[in-house]
């Protein structure tokens, strides 16, 4: 074989060996990184996807008015080889252990070629997506977008694995991770948190490889974790032709009803009405504790309704007056972070008309009224907050009471606890941020 036919098949093996001689030869990637938050304080980390403990990593360098990062891929632990998938990831955090934390990031995926050096696509820097929470039911429900990613050379799939979800009391430290393993959906019920506690939430993407970011998005608006879902409350109602049909109802501390003719409109809406209907309910009203007198809105006929339209007051239950039979339910939750806050008057009388929880942990009168003492640190039968506790028996249209008769003790009806109805207290001292107790 002469020289020159010598010569091309050193080549030709040459030629075909490359693949095996690529591995853990000196190599570089790069890529040039934009976007508002792009900085010099940036760190990247590289890695081949198979390998992703075999990470290296730096800072972002600068070049004119470019950014760019740079790994010396022959300085990985396992030799790399042609074809090898990697991920380039740049991060940047800005006010770590703040309430006004935010974090970013940027990613590119390309298969390692023979090419020297070998530059990546430019990749964005964007800030991680911020979860929103939301009540649903007795949990959170949170919501976020799908974290974004720049185009690759080869197509891999969504370089973003997934997301790790935190949560903390506080907006600036002890988040802690609640998900059991990587959320691939952009929407997470938390389900274990603790009732009357206010949250945040912050989101961790997760990139292919199981690679966490290691730092999370900027804090969610605040949400207070909800008690049970057993806040509505069902109205089952019969019209009696021949006795008064009034009754005295709760309201849900977290509804969507403002007004009077809310409540009304709600109504009518169970039994296909009109919201301004009247052949269901024909007057509404409340007791107003600091006039101590009635406040009405009736229907008149073909007058329609008059009065006072009264904005609900969170806490106080409502009284109607019905006018035929009612299947309806005011929709709502318990909020457990509510108190009462009840003022005493020497001056006036003192009674109240109270919505309680219809997850209330009470069985009868005696119960409510150990309650409120037992928040005040008194003895269960004292009289020193309330002298009465009564209701509206509805089926006989009079009211029952419990009265306390100083040294003569309490007397009258201790009578049963009933979800869903109003309940009357009349005060002889301050009440303050007594929180009802739920089951």
């Amino acid at each position: 074989m002469n020289n020159f036919k010598k010569t091309i098949l050193l080549i030709a093996l040459a030629l075909t060996a490359v693949p095996a001689l690529a591995a853990g030869i000196p190599h570089t990637s790069y890529g040039v990184v934009d976007g508002t938050e792009i900085s010099t304080t940036c760190a990247w980390s590289f890695y081949v996807v198979s390998r992703p403990a075999e990470k290296l990593s730096g800072a972002i360098s600068k070049s004119g008015s470019s950014y760019f990062w740079q790994a010396l891929v022959g300085n990985l632990s396992t030799p790399w080889n042609l074809g090898d998938d990697t991920l380039a990831i740049v991060k940047k955090e800005n006010g770590g252990g703040t309430a006004s934390h935010a974090g970013y990031y940027a990613v590119m995926n390309e298969d390692l070629t023979n090419e020297f050096p070998q530059q990546y696509n430019n990749c964005t820097l964007r800030a991680i997506p911020v979860p929103t929470p939301a009540v649903s039911g007795s949990s959170v429900n949170l919501t976020w977008t799908a974290a974004q990613t720049d185009a690759s050379v080869n197509n891999h799939g969504n370089n973003i694995l997934g997301y790790n979800l935190y949560r903390s009391e506080s907006p600036s430290s002890g988040f802690a991770k609640i998900n059991a393993s990587i959320i691939s959906a952009t929407a997470y019920n938390d389900a274990a948190g603790t009732i009357g506690k206010t949250y945040y939430y912050a989101l961790e993407p997760v990139f292919r490889g199981n690679v966490a970011l290691g730092f999370n998005s900027a804090n969610s608006s605040s949400i207070q974790y909800p008690g049970p879902a057993q806040g509505n409350v069902v109205i089952n109602l019969t019209y009696n032709a021949s006795a008064g049909n009034l009754y005295w109802i709760s309201v849900p501390y977290t509804n969507t009803y403002s007004r009077a003719s809310d409540v009304i409109a709600k109504i009518n809406a169970d039994s296909g009405q009109p919201a301004d209907s009247g052949n269901k309910v024909t007057q509404i009203g409340r007791f107003d504790p600091a006039t101590q007198s009635y406040q009405t809105y009736d229907y008149l006929g073909f007058l329609g309704w008059s009065g006072n339209n009264f904005v609900l007051v969170k806490g106080e239950s409502i009284f109607i007056n019905i006018a035929s039979n009612i299947n309806a339910t005011l929709v709502g939750n318990h909020d457990p972070a509510f108190a009462f806050s009840l003022t005493y008057s020497a001056a006036a009388g003192n009674i109240y008309w109270l919505s309680l929880p219809t997850s209330g942990n009470y069985t009868n009168a005696v119960s409510i009224i150990s309650d409120i003492n037992a928040s005040a640190g008194l003895p269960a039968d004292s009289g020193s907050l309330v002298t009465q506790i009564g209701r509206w028996n509805g089926a006989t249209q009079t009211y029952e009471t419990y009265d306390y008769l100083g040294f003569l003790g309490w007397s009258g009806s201790n009578f049963n606890f009933v979800p869903g109805e109003g309940y009357l207290i009349n005060l002889a001292g301050n009440i303050i941020s007594w929180k009802p107790k739920i089951n």
